[in-house]
């Protein structure tokens, strides 16, 4: 094979087509999300910059906005990430960075981050996104699934003592500046399915056809399921159905839905002496049907966003990625529903 002696001018675009032809996830996600849509909500979090006072201009906030969806995807970290973007042209192009632009380093994108969190502006972009989709007709609101799941987060080595004070709300004398900065005393020790998980709870509500995510509420891992409910439903449900198993088929809940004009369709349980009608087994098999696809979304957030672990100390931290993982579950499910239209979102 004969090589060629020097660079030549289509060589970057050449290398470009052909790793689009192989993935092309990112350049849909680039092309068919409104990315300009989220910079007035991100750039509330940010003092305005002066140039008259000089240093480095800041980072395009969108594009580290970008960032941080790559890191969901491919579960990086914020050092892999800098490394990563260094690295690989299909980022850079996701990101609008050509060679000679900088790269922003793993501080910078911790800061980026953190600025998001404070100011509280992941929960802003998500329901900003919300939005677009029922403006888009994605959200077709004939029904709706209730579910969570446990989101793992690295676990606490503590004595007996120190979970007795971390359980009452207060952090155990004896522990340094420097050891309370690594402890996480808001994660909890939970149970699902008969296995155990250290962490939170991603409590969701999907709609029934399109299995977008429309609302979500974040928890420490040993609240009860039933206990989100009133802070999933949301006023413009009303006249809508909730499908859910049986742990939300709660009296309070049932009250409580009643009172915002919801239906909640809680697949039914026997009870000692009480066996289910065959009626009532017909019903939980058409409820379990349909309530069936919400593991699809969550099936889809470990297998391909990586969104049920994270690495972060918490509840703020903890809220702030289960948001960034729900949001970019959003992008990705919009990326196949709109699979065949030629607009953005």
């Amino acid at each position: 094979m004969k090589h060629q002696p020097h660079k030549g001018l289509f060589d970057e675009h050449d290398v470009l087509a052909k790793l689009n032809a192989l993935n092309d996830l990112l350049p849909r996600l680039g092309r068919m999300i409104d990315w300009e849509a989220f910079r007035p909500v991100v750039e509330k979090a940010f003092p305005a910059h002066d140039p008259r006072k000089g240093g480095r201009p800041p980072y395009d906030r969108v594009m580290l906005l970008k960032v941080l969806v790559l890191q969901r995807i491919y579960d990086l970290s914020d050092d892999a990430a800098e490394y990563q973007i260094n690295d690989r042209l299909s980022f850079r192009q996701f990101l609008g960075l050509e060679l000679q632009h900088r790269v922003p380093d793993a501080k910078c994108i911790w800061h980026y981050r953190e600025q998001l969190r404070k100011a509280e502006v992941f929960d802003a972009l998500f329901d900003a996104f919300v939005e677009r989709i029922e403006a888009a007709g994605l959200l077709l609101n004939q029904g709706k699934i209730v579910d969570a799941t446990m989101v793992k987060a690295p676990v606490q080595r503590n004595s007996r003592d120190e979970n007795e004070c971390i359980k009452q709300g207060r952090a155990p004398r004896g522990w340094s500046p420097s050891k309370a900065r690594q402890k996480d005393i808001d994660a909890r020790w939970g149970s699902k399915h008969g296995k155990h998980h250290f962490g939170y709870k991603n409590h969701v509500k999907v709609d029934r056809h399109s299995k977008l995510i429309d609302n979500f509420v974040v928890s420490p891992a040993n609240m009860h399921d039933s206990q989100a409910l009133p802070d999933l439903a949301e006023d413009r449900d009303a006249g809508q159905q909730y499908l859910a198993d049986s742990a939300y088929g709660t009296p309070d809940n049932h009250a409580a839905m009643r009172e915002m004009e919801i239906s909640l369709q809680a697949v039914e349980q026997a009870r000692r002496n009480k066996p289910l009608t065959e009626r009532q087994r017909l019903w939980n098999k058409v409820r379990s049907r349909v309530r069936a696809r919400v593991e699809h979304v969550f099936g889809h957030m470990t297998m391909c966003i990586k969104g049920l672990t994270i690495r972060c100390r918490g509840l703020d931290r903890a809220h702030a990625q289960i948001a960034m993982a729900n949001l970019t579950y959003n992008f990705q499910r919009v990326l196949y529903l709109n699979r065949n239209a030629m607009g953005n979102v």
